[in-house]
């Protein structure tokens, strides 16, 4: 039976560089989740360096986290979403690629763009509130409010849904996710968007002790978690 390779006589990878690995896979796929292979992707990495780090023996694990506040279910956080705005679990995998990221944030494997100063993110938590609920919003309006979002994807395709967050630099602080809906009829020719060339903001969230108290919603997220057959 053959060496193991890392074992230091085949030239393997050290354990160092297998954790680094795995934390670059997992920051790409949380901003393309769909081209990782969705949520199951996200268990994957996130459970496999959970796992290096010796974080599943000690009783932490990513159902053990998400499961007490609700956003676990039989289909993953995707069902949790789901169960919220109704549709299929697939059509809600950004979002639940950023409650992974929240976790990912406090293990500290995130790699943000940026992380926004302790004063910035008092701010945004106490503003962002007020400032969903009053009205629909698309991502420019965002980037004008509160600057570049930390987590994102500056060329997102218009139209499917997706989702920015500000992390802050402090791994206790949860991240400030904005979810951006849209909905788009593919059997069109030309393809049409119901909100338009931009998805519509959705709702601002963050981590709480129920998941669904932590999210506020603009006028359209309202009218969309009222009507839950998405």
């Amino acid at each position: 039976m053959g060496k193991y390779a890392g074992d230091g006589s085949g030239g393997g990878r050290s354990v160092s560089e297998v954790r680094e690995h795995f934390i670059v896979r997992l920051n790409q796929a949380l901003l393309l989740p769909g081209m990782f292979g969705g949520e199951m992707a996200l268990r994957w990495f996130l459970g496999d360096l959970a796992w290096i780090d010796g974080l599943d023996s000690a009783g932490d694990s990513i159902a053990g986290r998400l499961e007490p506040m609700g956003a676990w279910s039989p289909t993953g956080v995707r069902g949790a979403f789901a169960g919220l705005f109704g549709g299929a679990a697939r059509d809600h995998e950004n979002a639940a690629a950023f409650v992974y990221a929240d976790l990912a944030h406090t293990w500290g494997y995130l790699a943000p763009e940026r992380t926004v100063a302790c004063d910035e993110y008092v701010r945004l938590r106490g503003e962002a509130p007020a400032w969903t609920t009053s009205a629909d919003r698309t991502i420019p309006d965002l980037v004008d409010a509160f600057g570049e979002p930390s987590l994102w994807r500056p060329k997102y395709n218009p139209r499917y849904s997706t989702s920015v967050a500000y992390v802050s630099g402090d791994q206790s602080d949860p991240l400030i996710v904005f979810d951006f809906w849209q909905e788009t009829d593919w059997q069109d020719r030309p393809l049409t968007s119901r909100f338009g060339p931009e998805p519509i903001l959705r709702n601002v969230r963050w981590r709480a002790d129920r998941f669904e108290d932590g999210f506020t919603f603009t006028p359209t997220g309202t009218t969309l978690l009222a009507r839950g057959d998405r």
